[in-house]
């Protein structure tokens, strides 16, 4: 008959088999024993499902806006410098001293207005001479028509007196031209730009006197890009703000044909009415040209965000998600931006927080403005 072992007598029986084994086989074997009950522990412990982190994750809080386009008018900015429409450089038509000088370098003058005045000297003897001998010619033709009219003068002497007169009158023109000459008139109203000679100077037929800058017109001219200068016609109004500070008005007069060299631009003249306006020549303009008109969208500066590749765009809301979409920048003004790019129907963009969501992030927590 055998007997059963009791449970104690096995425990014993097990204990005393594992106070026989080596020292360092029960250490590894406590340890074995530890490790498995530590991870029963965390299995037991963790049966319930995590929550999920992007569920837990708050959805970003953004304000919406609806906006529509608006007409727009593009504008072709071109920087350049005011000129003058007419700039005069005056030369002495006859020779001799210089014998006055009514006009300082700067001053205004009109049309007529005596600039410079150079030294007769024998000119007016000249022009009596010269006046006296046509007298004496026309007697002579006259008595030379009388005798061929009688029969006692020939064809041909008749046209050598006629001839002398007409010589005459030659010259008595030729000294009262250069008489006319001593004194130099302004051709037209302006500012005496530069002063080339002084009381005393002698000057010969040629040489500079004066540069006078006229006042009756100025231009500002700019160059046109090449995809601009179609957009810009003759006849089309136009404003420029010239570096001081000063805003004219004016007219587009010309549009060049042909494309500078170097730059592969086009010059352009606007034209201002130098009784509205005076104007100092070679300043800095910026010249803004009206063009065509569109629908476009005024946003501010804020509203703008940049892709991770740097495009330029705004951030939508369609079907509670953020969608980023690209525009093109027509203008920046001080009050915002002109952009092209989005439906011509309206759109509904994330004004506020639009820098804390990306393409398809949810938007549940929404305040909408108009």
């Amino acid at each position: 008959m055998v007997t059963q072992a009791q449970p104690a007598d096995e425990e014993k029986c097990v204990i005393t088999r594992l106070r026989q084994l080596p020292r360092n086989t029960q250490l590894a074997l406590l340890i074995t024993v530890g490790a498995i009950l530590w991870l029963l522990t965390g299995v037991f412990s963790g049966s319930e499902k995590p929550q999920d982190e992007t569920a837990a994750t708050p959805l970003p809080n953004v304000t919406l806006s609806e906006i529509a386009p608006q007409p727009y008018t593009r504008v072709v900015t071109l920087v350049g410098r005011s000129e003058a429409d007419v700039t005069v450089h005056l030369a002495a038509q006859t020779a001799g001293s210089v014998a006055a000088i009514p006009v300082q370098k700067g001053d205004y003058v009109t049309a007529g207005t005596a600039l410079l005045k150079i030294n007769l000297n024998t000119r007016m003897e000249d022009l009596k001479a010269a006046k006296a001998n046509l007298a004496a010619e026309r007697v002579q033709v006259e008595s030379a028509r009388k005798l061929h009219t009688e029969g006692f003068a020939s064809d041909t002497t008749l046209a050598q007196r006629e001839a002398a007169v007409a010589n005459a009158e030659q010259a008595l023109a030729r000294i009262e031209r250069d008489i006319a000459y001593t004194t130099v008139q302004a051709p037209l109203a302006g500012i005496i730009e530069t002063k080339h000679v002084e009381v005393g100077d002698y000057v010969q037929i040629g040489t500079a006197l004066f540069e006078l800058v006229g006042q009756e017109k100025f231009l500002i001219t700019g160059f046109a890009a090449q995809q601009d200068r179609n957009l810009i016609q003759v006849g089309q109004s136009a404003t420029a703000k010239l570096v001081n500070g000063q805003e004219v008005t004016g007219t587009i007069r010309f549009v060049a044909t042909q494309a500078e060299a170097t730059t592969r631009t086009y010059r352009v003249e606007m034209q201002v009415d130098g009784s509205q306006y005076t104007i100092p020549t070679g300043m800095t303009a910026t010249l803004m040209i009206p063009t065509q008109q569109q629908l476009a969208y005024s946003l501010p500066h804020s509203v703008l965000v940049l892709a991770d590749d740097g495009t330029l765009g705004v951030m939508q809301a369609i079907n509670g998600k953020a969608k980023f979409q690209q525009v093109t920048l027509l203008q920046d003004t001080a009050d915002g931006v002109w952009v092209e790019g989005l439906p011509e129907n309206g759109v509904t963009l994330i004004t506020r927080g639009q820098a804390a969501v990306q393409d398809g992030t949810l938007l549940t927590q929404q305040e909408s403005t108009d």
